[in-house]
């Protein structure tokens, strides 16, 4: 429990350090936690909005797809590299909110990021972002992911970043902790599984 305690405790963390807006919520659109731009986008309803804390559509049209996509996503493993993509109306003016919605991670079953891109343009999480939502692996731990998922070894790995051997190590070793895994080949398997690992938002 004190273990699971502290990963949410990461997660919400990676959450808050990423720029773009982030929702968990649970399979019934409960906002679980929002980041400081999510927070932002509530609060201008710009296509979301927050009642009583359950994450809902300002448009009556789009409330329907919006529970859907939650329903669809909830269910899925994140192993299934399942990624939802909707795109809500905007109210007050002619720009659309787009939404990536991924199944949090293995110790997070049935809920759900949201990824909610502001801009005019559609999101795409790249595999850092992702990776962080999912997991709450730090910068550096992604980094090691990375290139294990290219390719490298742990000594190639400690001498690209400039650390020993054993700090590469005892950073697999959280990563495998985060992520429940148990070897580099199915952390491989499931980094590779993510839609984003393929082109990294490119």
């Amino acid at each position: 429990m004190a273990q699971l305690d502290y990963q949410n405790r990461e997660l919400r963390a990676a959450l808050d350090a990423i720029p773009e807006a982030v929702f968990l919520i649970d399979d019934r659109a409960r906002i679980i936690h929002a980041n400081r731009e999510a927070e932002n986008v509530l609060a201008a309803g710009f296509g979301l909005v927050g009642r009583g804390r359950m994450l809902r559509a300002t448009a009556t049209s789009d409330q329907n797809r919006l529970s859907a996509a939650i329903l669809a996503a909830a269910g899925n493993r994140v192993e299934s590299g399942q990624m939802r993509a909707i795109s809500l109306s905007r109210d007050t003016s002619d720009v659309t909110l787009h939404l990536v919605l991924v199944p949090a991670g293995p110790a997070l079953r049935g809920r759900v990021l949201v990824l909610a891109d502001t801009s005019s343009r559609q999101c795409r999480p790249s595999l850092k972002q992702l990776m962080s939502m999912l997991f709450g692996l730090s910068a550096a731990e992604v980094e090691v992911g990375m290139a294990l998922a290219a390719g490298q070894r742990l000594d190639d790995i400690a001498a690209a970043q400039g650390k020993s051997k054993n700090t590469v190590r005892t950073q697999l070793q959280t990563i495998f902790w985060k992520t429940q895994t148990s070897s580099q080949t199915d952390l491989i398997r499931l980094m590779l599984s993510i839609p984003a690992v393929r082109d990294d938002g490119r």
